[in-house]
């Protein structure tokens, strides 16, 4: 199945107005100290974020300006594992954990590594498990 398969992003509103460079989403990556999967490469690319149901889940799909700014206004003084790209908009966010193709979910007011649980172990299974109604909840 196509990532960008019709169905899954039939109800998902993508941000069509901003686009990022290649460059840009490399910066992002060297100051994060991370390497995006490729398949949220595509959306930065392409749309550069969006929200919106996939299945019956929603998801905020951040910007890469709000996924780098949140990153240090948030996340870099505590030397944190994770780098948040995204929110379900019910106070929880979903990181990729560096060093792994894991994404973990996490409380938006508890943003420590150790207080997140993996929900999926790869982006592309994370938007294919929201769809199906088989994402981890908290």
């Amino acid at each position: 199945m196509d990532f960008f398969d019709r169905d899954i992003f039939k109800d998902f509103n993508f941000q069509k107005e901003e686009q990022n460079t290649e460059s840009q989403i490399c910066k992002a990556e060297l100051d994060l100290g991370i390497k995006f999967p490729e398949e949220l490469r595509r959306i930065l690319l392409l749309y550069n974020g969006g929200s919106g149901e996939i299945g019956e889940s929603y998801l905020d799909l951040w910007s890469l300006e709000d996924i780098v700014d949140f990153y240090q206004e948030n996340m870099e003084a505590e030397a944190n594992n994770l780098v948040p790209f995204a929110s379900d908009g019910c106070g929880m966010a979903f990181a990729l954990k560096k060093d792994s193709s894991e994404i973990r979910v996490v409380p938006m007011d508890s943003l420590e590594d150790k207080y997140s649980k993996e929900c999926s172990n790869n982006f592309d299974k994370f938007i294919h498990d929201m769809y199906s109604g088989n994402i981890f909840k908290y």
